[in-house]
């Protein structure tokens, strides 16, 4: 038999961060209640089957609720804040609540770091240093 590996990418707001097409913020209004929705569903799916699972997470869903800051990408946070106030759109800010659920479940799923800032370490920005910072801040942020 062989081996299954499943990995869930937990990004929720940071996942459209990057993205030239921005969802309306409508979409957004949804976006907490769909992700919390369909993670439940695969964690009943996975549960059923004992399957465990990596959830791979933002780091920056796990802080404190402060919006990060972090140069050079303050520009990019901030203009995306000022289009999804976090006051507005909480939920897809913090993803405790969706990690605490995969934690509670009997299939052994482990939660992993998908960087801090969902910033891929090949950016021009990135040096060797500034990967380390962002795994530290991860660190930090899973250690909550």
């Amino acid at each position: 038999m062989g081996t299954f590996l499943l990995t869930v990418d937990l990004e929720l707001a940071y996942g459209w961060i990057h993205s030239r097409t921005p969802p309306s913020p409508s979409y957004f209004d949804r976006l907490a209640d769909m992700c919390d929705g369909a993670f439940a569903r695969l964690l009943d799916l996975l549960e059923a089957r004992r399957i465990p699972s990596t959830i791979a997470v933002v780091g920056a869903l796990l802080a404190d609720g402060a919006s990060p800051s972090w140069p050079p990408f303050d520009g990019m946070f901030a203009r995306f804040e000022r289009a999804y106030p976090r006051a507005r759109y909480a939920a897809v800010y913090d993803g405790r609540r969706l990690v605490a659920a995969a934690r509670a479940r009997r299939s052994g799923h482990e939660i992993g770091g998908h960087s801090f800032f969902h910033v891929a370490y090949d950016h021009p920005a990135f040096g060797e240093a500034r990967v380390r910072e962002d795994l530290a801040r991860l660190r930090r942020a899973a250690d909550g």
